[in-house]
């Protein structure tokens, strides 16, 4: 996964919950650390069960290398279009912000109420718009977007 040699150079100044961590970055570099990340690691996850169910197809069930060539573009395509769109999808959201100690789908400013927490509470809360000016209800996209198909992966 492409992921790991961009885990060092951003957090943007200010932005990180780590007091010890050097901001070194800023939020152009953040995006593309964090659109690096998102797209190596949910890529690679996914194919991991490519390759999974290809052994599967080969060890199991006899298939040869004219059969299992057939679906080999489902096989990579399908890892490589769901980190990409999902990569895409978070930048486009604004998403990407300093996460601990790199980048990646997280709420800005750290202690912000996202929407979705506000909505659940509308009785017992004065607010009414979220106070986050970047990554609003992150913890349900990085839910969605990667550790739904890491755990879905782990089980299969």
């Amino acid at each position: 996964a492409p992921s790991p040699s961009a885990t060092s150079p951003p957090p943007p100044s200010g932005s990180s919950p780590i007091s010890s961590c050097p901001p070194r970055g800023n939020q152009t570099s953040c995006n593309a650390q964090g659109f690096i990340a998102q797209f190596g690691n949910t890529a690679d996850v996914i194919h991991m069960v490519s390759l999974q169910i290809q052994y599967l197809l080969v060890i199991k069930y006899g298939w040869n290398e004219k059969k299992v060539k057939g679906i080999e573009i489902f096989l990579h395509g399908i890892p490589i279009a769901n980190g990409l769109g999902t990569a895409v999808a978070a930048l486009a959201l604004k998403m990407y912000n300093a996460a601990d100690w790199d980048c990646w789908i997280y709420s800005y400013p750290h202690d912000c109420t996202p929407t979705y927490v506000i909505r659940r509470e509308e009785d017992s809360s004065d607010m009414v718009v979220t106070n986050c000016t970047r990554g609003d209800s992150a913890e349900i996209f990085q839910w969605a977007f990667f550790f739904v198909p890491l755990w879905a992966a782990i089980a299969f």
